[in-house]
Protein backbone atom coordinates (compact mmCIF):
# COMPACT_ATOMS: atom_id res chain seq x y z
CA UNK A 1 0.00 0.00 0.00
CA UNK A 2 1.45 3.02 -1.37
CA UNK A 3 0.33 6.56 1.15
CA UNK A 4 0.62 9.82 0.51
CA UNK A 5 1.09 11.51 4.20
CA UNK A 6 0.32 15.67 3.69
CA UNK A 7 -0.53 17.77 6.56
CA UNK A 8 -0.98 22.09 6.96
CA UNK A 9 -2.33 22.82 3.56
CA UNK A 10 -3.29 26.52 5.03
CA UNK A 11 -5.29 27.11 1.69
CA UNK A 12 -1.78 26.60 -1.04
CA UNK A 13 -4.27 24.98 -3.66
CA UNK A 14 -1.01 25.31 -5.95
CA UNK A 15 0.75 22.70 -3.93
CA UNK A 16 -1.59 20.47 -3.87
CA UNK A 17 -2.36 20.81 -7.99
CA UNK A 18 1.39 20.06 -8.10
CA UNK A 19 0.92 16.66 -6.08
CA UNK A 20 -1.64 15.43 -8.35
CA UNK A 21 -0.16 16.11 -11.14
CA UNK A 22 3.25 13.87 -9.65
CA UNK A 23 1.05 11.11 -7.98
CA UNK A 24 -2.30 10.65 -9.92
CA UNK A 25 -2.33 6.84 -10.43
CA UNK A 26 0.28 5.99 -8.25
CA UNK A 27 -1.28 6.43 -4.94
CA UNK A 28 -3.25 4.09 -3.18
CA UNK A 29 -4.18 6.28 -0.34
CA UNK A 30 -3.77 9.86 0.40
CA UNK A 31 -3.82 11.18 4.38
CA UNK A 32 -4.20 14.74 5.56
CA UNK A 33 -3.44 15.67 9.00
CA UNK A 34 -5.02 18.91 9.44
CA UNK A 35 -5.42 22.79 8.55
CA UNK A 36 -6.51 22.19 5.14
CA UNK A 37 -7.38 26.08 5.00
CA UNK A 38 -5.93 29.42 6.74
CA UNK A 39 -9.39 31.83 6.75
CA UNK A 40 -12.27 28.46 7.10
CA UNK A 41 -13.09 29.09 3.54
CA UNK A 42 -15.90 26.39 2.64
CA UNK A 43 -15.40 27.10 -1.22
CA UNK A 44 -11.28 26.84 -1.10
CA UNK A 45 -11.40 23.58 1.47
CA UNK A 46 -13.72 22.19 -1.48
CA UNK A 47 -11.38 23.08 -4.12
CA UNK A 48 -8.49 21.42 -2.12
CA UNK A 49 -10.71 18.35 -1.88
CA UNK A 50 -11.58 17.91 -5.16
CA UNK A 51 -8.04 18.10 -6.42
CA UNK A 52 -7.13 15.57 -4.07
CA UNK A 53 -9.54 13.11 -5.25
CA UNK A 54 -6.79 11.56 -7.16
CA UNK A 55 -6.74 8.37 -4.72
CA UNK A 56 -8.90 7.58 -1.50
CA UNK A 57 -8.77 10.31 1.46
CA UNK A 58 -8.66 10.30 4.91
CA UNK A 59 -8.43 13.52 6.69
CA UNK A 60 -8.55 14.96 11.02
CA UNK A 61 -9.43 18.55 11.02
CA UNK A 62 -6.23 20.58 12.59
CA UNK A 63 -6.94 23.48 15.09
CA UNK A 64 -7.48 25.89 12.41
CA UNK A 65 -10.44 23.89 11.05
CA UNK A 66 -13.89 25.19 12.74
CA UNK A 67 -17.16 23.21 12.71
CA UNK A 68 -17.71 23.91 9.17
CA UNK A 69 -14.41 22.51 7.87
CA UNK A 70 -15.63 19.69 9.71
CA UNK A 71 -19.19 19.59 8.51
CA UNK A 72 -17.54 19.72 5.13
CA UNK A 73 -15.48 16.62 5.43
CA UNK A 74 -18.32 14.25 6.69
CA UNK A 75 -20.40 15.26 4.15
CA UNK A 76 -17.28 14.60 1.54
CA UNK A 77 -16.92 11.16 2.66
CA UNK A 78 -13.46 11.70 3.94
CA UNK A 79 -13.55 12.56 7.21
CA UNK A 80 -11.26 10.07 9.85
CA UNK A 81 -11.97 12.83 12.58
CA UNK A 82 -12.86 10.11 16.18
CA UNK A 83 -13.34 6.87 13.85
CA UNK A 84 -11.54 4.31 12.63
CA UNK A 85 -12.28 2.78 8.91
CA UNK A 86 -10.31 0.02 7.36
CA UNK A 87 -8.16 -0.03 4.12
CA UNK A 88 -6.09 -2.34 2.33
CA UNK A 89 -5.91 -4.86 5.59
CA UNK A 90 -5.35 -1.91 8.12
CA UNK A 91 -7.48 0.24 10.49
CA UNK A 92 -6.77 3.66 10.07
CA UNK A 93 -7.82 5.83 13.43
CA UNK A 94 -8.29 9.83 13.68
CA UNK A 95 -8.12 12.27 15.99
CA UNK A 96 -7.88 15.98 14.85
CA UNK A 97 -7.79 19.73 16.84
CA UNK A 98 -4.69 20.68 19.08
CA UNK A 99 -4.24 21.60 22.85
CA UNK A 100 -5.72 25.16 23.35
CA UNK A 101 -3.02 27.21 23.91
CA UNK A 102 -4.43 30.69 22.32
CA UNK A 103 -7.31 32.21 20.76
CA UNK A 104 -6.21 31.77 17.33
CA UNK A 105 -7.51 27.58 17.18
CA UNK A 106 -10.81 26.80 16.06
CA UNK A 107 -10.73 23.16 16.82
CA UNK A 108 -9.49 22.20 20.79
CA UNK A 109 -8.64 18.37 21.58
CA UNK A 110 -7.89 17.85 25.66
CA UNK A 111 -5.27 15.62 26.89
CA UNK A 112 -8.48 13.59 28.28
CA UNK A 113 -10.88 14.00 25.42
CA UNK A 114 -7.44 12.84 23.41
CA UNK A 115 -7.36 9.71 26.14
CA UNK A 116 -10.60 8.75 25.71
CA UNK A 117 -11.41 8.46 22.11
CA UNK A 118 -7.61 6.45 21.52
CA UNK A 119 -8.93 3.42 23.75
CA UNK A 120 -12.71 3.23 22.31
CA UNK A 121 -11.73 3.19 19.13
CA UNK A 122 -8.57 1.17 19.47
CA UNK A 123 -10.71 -1.36 21.11
CA UNK A 124 -10.11 -4.97 19.62
CA UNK A 125 -7.88 -3.87 16.68
CA UNK A 126 -4.29 -5.50 15.68
CA UNK A 127 -1.80 -2.80 16.85
CA UNK A 128 0.61 -4.36 14.06
CA UNK A 129 -1.79 -3.56 11.50
CA UNK A 130 -2.90 0.20 13.24
CA UNK A 131 -2.36 3.38 11.66
CA UNK A 132 -3.01 6.78 13.75
CA UNK A 133 -4.18 9.46 12.50
CA UNK A 134 -3.84 12.84 14.30
CA UNK A 135 -2.56 16.58 14.13
CA UNK A 136 -0.95 16.65 17.02
CA UNK A 137 2.01 14.91 17.25
CA UNK A 138 3.00 12.73 20.66
CA UNK A 139 4.61 14.70 23.56
CA UNK A 140 8.72 14.81 23.87
CA UNK A 141 9.16 13.28 20.48
CA UNK A 142 11.59 15.38 17.73
CA UNK A 143 8.43 16.03 15.92
CA UNK A 144 6.37 17.78 18.63
CA UNK A 145 8.48 20.99 19.65
CA UNK A 146 8.75 24.59 18.05
CA UNK A 147 12.03 26.30 17.16
CA UNK A 148 11.92 28.11 20.55
CA UNK A 149 11.29 24.69 22.23
CA UNK A 150 7.66 24.50 22.91
CA UNK A 151 6.10 21.42 23.18
CA UNK A 152 3.13 21.08 21.81
CA UNK A 153 2.72 17.16 21.23
CA UNK A 154 0.11 15.33 23.58
CA UNK A 155 0.95 13.52 26.24
CA UNK A 156 -1.95 11.09 26.37
CA UNK A 157 -1.26 10.42 22.86
CA UNK A 158 2.58 9.23 23.83
CA UNK A 159 1.03 7.28 26.56
CA UNK A 160 -1.15 5.36 23.90
CA UNK A 161 1.50 4.91 21.72
CA UNK A 162 3.86 3.68 24.49
CA UNK A 163 1.22 1.03 25.48
CA UNK A 164 -0.66 -0.05 22.13
CA UNK A 165 2.41 -0.04 19.98
CA UNK A 166 0.84 0.81 16.17
CA UNK A 167 2.42 0.49 13.10
CA UNK A 168 2.89 4.13 12.24
CA UNK A 169 1.28 7.70 13.66
CA UNK A 170 1.40 10.50 11.09
CA UNK A 171 0.80 14.34 12.06
CA UNK A 172 1.32 17.94 11.67
CA UNK A 173 0.44 21.00 13.11
CA UNK A 174 4.53 21.60 14.32
CA UNK A 175 5.30 23.38 10.80
CA UNK A 176 9.10 23.47 12.07
CA UNK A 177 9.37 19.56 13.53
CA UNK A 178 9.63 18.12 9.86
CA UNK A 179 10.81 14.27 10.60
CA UNK A 180 10.23 11.16 12.43
CA UNK A 181 11.05 9.80 15.42
CA UNK A 182 10.58 6.26 17.33
CA UNK A 183 8.74 5.43 19.67
CA UNK A 184 9.02 1.91 20.73
CA UNK A 185 8.70 0.12 17.72
CA UNK A 186 6.44 2.91 16.34
CA UNK A 187 7.30 5.07 13.81
CA UNK A 188 5.63 8.70 14.30
CA UNK A 189 6.02 11.13 11.09
CA UNK A 190 5.30 14.45 10.93
CA UNK A 191 5.56 15.28 6.99
CA UNK A 192 5.79 18.95 7.30
CA UNK A 193 3.74 21.84 6.00
CA UNK A 194 2.35 21.10 2.50
CA UNK A 195 1.60 24.84 2.22
CA UNK A 196 6.03 24.85 1.96
CA UNK A 197 5.83 21.76 -0.72
CA UNK A 198 6.58 19.35 2.48
CA UNK A 199 5.31 15.60 1.92
CA UNK A 200 6.12 11.87 2.76
CA UNK A 201 5.42 9.04 0.84
CA UNK A 202 4.97 5.64 2.52
CA UNK A 203 5.37 1.79 1.02
CA UNK A 204 3.93 -0.29 3.71
CA UNK A 205 3.59 -4.21 3.29
CA UNK A 206 4.07 -7.50 4.90
CA UNK A 207 7.79 -6.91 4.68
CA UNK A 208 7.82 -3.51 6.75
CA UNK A 209 7.03 0.13 6.51
CA UNK A 210 9.11 2.36 4.29
CA UNK A 211 9.39 5.63 4.10
CA UNK A 212 10.35 8.94 2.22
CA UNK A 213 9.95 12.77 2.65
CA UNK A 214 9.72 14.85 -0.20
CA UNK A 215 9.29 18.30 -1.86
CA UNK A 216 6.84 19.47 -4.15
CA UNK A 217 7.65 22.49 -6.38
Amino acid sequence: MRILAISDIHSNINKVRALRRRFNGEIDLVVFSGDITNECSIEVAKDILKELSFAKVFVVPGNMDDELILNLFEKEGVCLHKKVESYNGYSFIGLGGAKPINTLYKLNLSELEAKKYLKKLSLGLDSKKTIIVTHSPPYNTRISKTYSNVDLGLKELRSFIENFQPLVVLSGHVHEAKGFDNIGKTICINPGPLKDGNFCLLNISDKGVFFESGLIE
